[in-house]
C-alpha cells in the first residue's frame, strides 16, 4: 500500500509540473503587454491540454503494452516532451528579455520575441531528435598505469545507454553492431541501459547482439533501466545464443 501511495503521489507531482509548464507556454504565447489580452483560441487550449497529459498516459500504457498504436503514441509524446523542455526555456527567456527591454525604456514587440525564441527552441528540439538517432563512433585513447604488455595497443569498444523500447528498436541496435564490427575491436563492453524499461519483446530487440564478437570477449553489465521491474526477462533474452558474459550488481555483490 505504501508503494502504491508513493507511486500515485509521484505521478500527481509529475503531472502537476507538466500542467504548469504547459500553462506557462499558453500564457506566454497569448500575453499582450498593452493590457488588451484576448482569450486564446479554443483549439490551442485543447491541444495543450492533451499534450500536457500525453507523456504520462503514454508512459503508463508503454509500461504494459507493446502494440503499434501504443508505440506511436509513446514516440509522439516523447518527442513532444523533449520539445517542451526547449520551449519552456524559450518562454522563460522571453519574459527575462521583456523585463530587461521594459526597464530600458523603449517599447518592444513581446510577441515577436516569443515567436523568435519559440522558433529557435523548436529547431533545437528537432535537431536533438535527429542527433539522438544518429549513430557514430567516438574514438579516444586511454592511458592506464601498469597495463599488461599484452594489452598495449589493443582496441576496446564501449556501447552504453541504447534504451531499446518504444522509440528505439532492433533496427537501431543493428546499426550500432554494424558500426562496432567495422572497428574490429579486441573486446566489447556493453555498460547497461540496453533497455528503456518499457514493455518490449526483449529477445527480439537484443537479437542483433548475437552477431557481436571480439577476440577477447563481449561483456555486459546491467544498468538501472534493466532493473525497474523483474529483470529476469532481460537476462534470459541476453543469454539466448549470445556469446558474451553478463554481470549484475546486487545485494550479494557481482555475479555472472
Amino acid at each position: 500500500m505504501k508503494i502504491r501511495t508513493g507511486l500515485v503521489g509521484f505521478i500527481a507531482v509529475v503531472q502537476a509540473i507538466l500542467c504548469l509548464t504547459h500553462l506557462v507556454l499558453y500564457e506566454t504565447w497569448t500575453f499582450s503587454p498593452a493590457g488588451d489580452q484576448a482569450p486564446g483560441p479554443l483549439w490551442l487550449k485543447i491541444v495543450l491540454g492533451i499534450l500536457s497529459v500525453s507523456f504520462l498516459v503514454a508512459s503508463l500504457l508503454a509500461w504494459r503494452y507493446t502494440g503499434t498504436l501504443v508505440r506511436a503514441i509513446y514516440k509522439v509524446a516523447a518527442v513532444w516532451l523533449g520539445l517542451l523542455s526547449f520551449l519552456f526555456i524559450a518562454a522563460v527567456s522571453s519574459w527575462i528579455a521583456f523585463g530587461f527591454t521594459s526597464l530600458a525604456g523603449p517599447s518592444v514587440n513581446f510577441h515577436a520575441i516569443v515567436e523568435v525564441l519559440f522558433a529557435v527552441a523548436v529547431a533545437a528540439g528537432l535537431y536533438g531528435v535527429f542527433n539522438a538517432g544518429w549513430t557514430r563512433i567516438t574514438r579516444t585513447t586511454v592511458r592506464l598505469a601498469n597495463l599488461p604488455e599484452a594489452w598495449r595497443g589493443r582496441k576496446a569498444a564501449l556501447i552504453s545507454d541504447v534504451h531499446l523500447g518504444h522509440v528505439r528498436n532492433d533496427s537501431f541496435l543493428r546499426r550500432i553492431v554494424a558500426d562496432v564490427l567495422k572497428e574490429k575491436p579486441d573486446a566489447v563492453f556493453i555498460t547497461g541501459d540496453l533497455y528503456d524499461g518499457t514493455a518490449i519483446d526483449a529477445r527480439r530487440a537484443a537479437e542483433p547482439l548475437s552477431r557481436l564478437t571480439a577476440p577477447h570477449g563481449v561483456y555486459f553489465v546491467a544498468g538501472n533501466h534493466e532493473q525497474f521491474v523483474d529483470d529476469r526477462n532481460h537476462w534470459r533474452a541476453l543469454s539466448a545464443g549470445h556469446s558474451y558474459r553478463t554481470f549484475r550488481v546486487g545485494p550479494e555483490g557481482y555475479w555472472h
